[in-house]
């Protein structure tokens, strides 16, 4: 079934420009429970390995936090360690790994990672970043176009009309947008 999922675009505050993208899926339907967890990013090509994908999610974390959520759920492909390390860095803890039957990942295995928030995620989410998360648009979300053929589907796109991000800075609001997961993302 479908799941509402908020998209937020990473902007690094010295210059506006985006560099990746992050959304948060809530609650968790079968299907995220077991391959795809509360949380995707993905970061522009150009700005990989500078920490953009960190910041993110630590961004991100606040927020869910503010939901009420008491630990979210991250997954990724085993030979991610790029993805991995972000995940862990922010509090990660490995649960399993799981035989991916659905072709989300490059090497079949699937690791889940959980994030609960306690003293130590407190802590962690204090400092300065280089960028924001700004809020794009909801959508409800029940799967995603992999390699193996499973479709993703965006129902509902809602944009989200408010003019600030959660930290007072200005956006232009967006009228449309592509899940990154169909492919068709930017």
């Amino acid at each position: 079934g479908y799941v509402p999922s908020e998209v937020f675009l990473g902007v690094r505050i010295e210059d506006d420009k985006v560099v990746g993208i992050i959304d948060y899926r809530h609650p968790l339907s079968p299907f995220l429970l077991q391959y795809g967890g509360n949380i995707g990013y993905s970061i522009l090509p150009s700005e990989r390995r500078k920490g953009y994908a960190s910041e993110m999610l630590k961004l991100l974390l606040a927020i869910c936090r503010e939901y009420g959520e008491k630990r979210v759920l991250l997954t990724c492909d085993k030979t991610n360690d790029a993805s991995r390390l972000t995940i862990v860095k922010n509090g990660g803890e490995l649960e399993n790994e799981v035989k991916d039957e659905v072709g989300l990942s490059k090497c079949g295995i699937i690791q889940r990672y959980w994030i609960a928030f306690n003293f130590r995620f407190v802590e962690q989410a204090q400092g300065r970043t280089s960028i924001r998360v700004v809020p794009v648009c909801a959508f409800s979300v029940t799967s995603f176009r992999t390699r193996g053929g499973t479709t993703c589907a965006a129902k509902a796109a809602v944009p989200i009309m408010k003019r600030r991000d959660f930290r007072g800075h200005a956006f232009p609001v967006l009228r449309s947008y592509e899940h990154p997961a169909n492919g068709r993302g930017f």
